[in-house]
């Protein structure tokens, strides 16, 4: 797990499309940068985050959020892997 100098958590969104999520009072809006959609989320909220699940064909519940790799936290804040 990839975390920034406030302690908050990279994670990642499937699609590419931004998304806005609020958790306890709190707004993560994922954004796509360089087909990655990542926000920063507070290390209280991940799991909360972790539960959204989206309903796909047959009644299955899909994930739909996870931890950000290194590599799509570096594409999305520098535009390229270094």
């Amino acid at each position: 797990m990839i975390s920034n100098d406030a302690g908050e958590i990279a994670v990642t969104y499937y699609q590419n499309t931004n998304k806005r999520i609020r958790v306890s009072e709190v707004d993560y809006i994922f954004k796509v940068k360089k087909n990655v959609n990542l926000a920063w989320v507070k290390p209280g909220h991940v799991e909360q985050i972790f539960a959204i699940r989206k309903t796909c064909c047959g009644g299955s519940r899909k994930q739909v959020f996870r931890y950000s790799s290194e590599q799509e936290v570096r594409i999305w804040q520098y535009g390229a892997e270094r």
